[in-house]
């Protein structure tokens, strides 16, 4: 048992990790990120999908919540994998020029999706359905900033600046789901003026 507690422990950093080394890698060898070709980058698709194949199936087992922004990030990853194992010419023309805006609407499609199960888009059960529903629209109208930014980052900043939607969207999610728990933030984003 110690040893399933250990793999469910490490596994979503795993996934994280072999994210940075293989953005590290392809960026070492000069790779431009919005370079999503098959020879930069659909190896590292084929990996981060398999890791979270493991991750999706060990969840499902234990029955339990799955981030969703992670389900979105998933099926982000296996849309550009399938691209790139199918050579699909329109997925990969899509995924080269506007890789924010997909990324940004796979998880729109799972926050709708999920929206009205029991635990809400924001992922997190709660004996309070008004708190999993409030939290969950206001999540829903931070990845449709993040997609509509993503969207103005592709036509007029050649797909730069798509980091920050993509950690805002992640702090509201911890934020917001930490508040359907009933756990304090561990910093005040207040400020206190001293003239």
């Amino acid at each position: 048992m110690q040893i399933i507690q250990t793999i469910k422990n490490v596994l979503p950093h795993v996934f994280w990790v072999v994210i940075i080394i293989g953005v590290i890698i392809a960026l070492s060898k000069g790779y431009s990120p919005t370079d999503f070709t098959r020879e930069t980058w659909g190896n590292i698709y084929i990996v981060i999908s398999i890791i979270s194949g493991v991750f999706l199936c060990f969840k499902i087992y234990k029955q339990e919540i799955v981030d969703r922004m992670f389900l979105g990030g998933a099926l982000f990853v296996f849309i550009g994998t399938i691209g790139y194992l199918g050579n699909i010419s329109s997925v990969l023309y899509y995924y080269e020029n506007y890789i924010g805006v997909i990324l940004f609407a796979s998880i729109t499609f799972i926050g709708v999706v999920t929206f009205f199960s029991p635990a809400g888009f924001i992922g997190v059960l709660s004996d309070d359905k008004n708190k999993i529903y409030n939290a969950s629209l206001k999540l829903f109208a931070v990845v449709i900033g993040g997609l509509l930014w993503s969207l103005y980052a592709s036509i007029y900043l050649n797909n730069n600046g798509l980091l920050l939607p993509i950690f805002i969207t992640r702090l509201a999610s911890d934020r917001l789901g930490n508040q359907v728990r009933g756990k304090k933030s561990k910093r005040s984003w207040s400020f206190k003026w001293k003239y």
